[in-house]
């Protein structure tokens, strides 16, 4: 995954976009927040991170990243998102907030150029508004040499956490839906260093992918990068690890994964004898409990 692409990583940028979003003027209200940011040398493709800085200056400090998937910013109705949030910050937790490529701190309202496989050429910021395949389709044009643009979607949950390791005395990564799926790789890399790896609604193979709901998008059922990378290995590896695998998905969920294709997935890690915590929760939405994750991250 990382070979090939060269990058700055700008700690504390001046230039942050999408700071005005209402989830993040309602959550931080007088917290500190810090912004960072990777610039590609191959492409005017940028991504970002968020830090909120907890009022509550408990010791030992621990830190949440945290991706909330294609949504990029949790809505205004997403209630889940919001006691979550406030909860950990209150208990004196940091929060690292990553996003999906434009969306959310990510969001973009500019074309940009980028080094395709046969040569220089140009995203249109409109396609990528407004054309749902188009979105994560144009990183499949990008020449990233040796590595998977599936970089360009960890990067910034990957590299800020190297960055800010050191600060911390426990890590726990929390994804929803794309931010889960891409979450498996983020903790692949972060293994061992992440202790609670929590993915909800996001992760499935590519066998279970072929229904209308299950399908993905390009990052998601990617041929080169799956023929490189098994997940069931990756789960594995991941398992064997000091990190700590919560998988959790919706019975009733009206997007990804229901019931039916989250006990098939469940049937197959066990045939594998490979040990995840796996847990199927009622509900019709597309949401976690803020309890339960919250209860995951204080046991663990």
């Amino acid at each position: 995954m990382y070979h090939d692409i060269d990058f700055i990583f700008e700690n504390n940028t001046k230039y942050c976009p999408n700071l005005d979003d209402p989830f993040l003027q309602n959550i931080r209200k007088s917290r500190q927040i810090i912004c960072s940011r990777i610039v590609y040398k191959t492409s005017e493709h940028q991504t970002f991170s968020v830090l909120l800085k907890s009022d509550n200056k408990r010791n030992p400090r621990r830190l949440l990243v945290y991706n909330h998937g294609h949504g990029g910013f949790p809505g205004e109705n997403d209630d889940f998102a919001y006691q979550m949030f406030n909860d950990f910050l209150s208990d004196g937790f940091d929060i690292l907030f990553v996003s999906m490529p434009f969306t959310g701190i990510d969001k973009i309202g500019y074309d940009f150029q980028f080094d395709s496989w046969d040569g220089p050429s140009t995203a249109s910021a409109k396609a990528i508004e407004n054309i749902a395949y188009y979105q994560h389709s144009i990183f499949e044009l990008m020449n990233t040499g040796k590595s998977h643009f599936i970089r360009y979607f960890i990067d910034s949950a990957v590299v800020s956490t190297l960055m800010l390791r050191g600060e911390y005395a426990s890590i726990d990564y929390i994804g929803l839906s794309g931010g889960a799926h891409i979450g498996l790789y983020t903790c692949s890399i972060l293994k061992n260093i992440v202790d609670n790896c929590v993915l909800v609604a996001g992760v499935m193979p590519i066998n279970l992918r072929t229904s209308f709901e299950s399908f993905g998008d390009a990052e998601q059922i990617s041929s080169s990068f799956h023929k490189a990378n098994n997940i069931f290995k990756i789960i594995n590896e991941l398992s064997a690890s000091r990190t700590t695998l919560h998988f959790i998905y919706n019975d009733k969920d009206p997007c990804c994964f229901s019931e039916k294709v989250a006990k098939e997935f469940k049937s197959q890690l066990e045939s594998k004898s490979i040990n995840v915590n796996f847990n199927i929760r009622h509900s019709n939405n597309h949401d976690y409990d803020p309890t339960e994750i919250r209860r995951i991250i204080s046991y663990y």
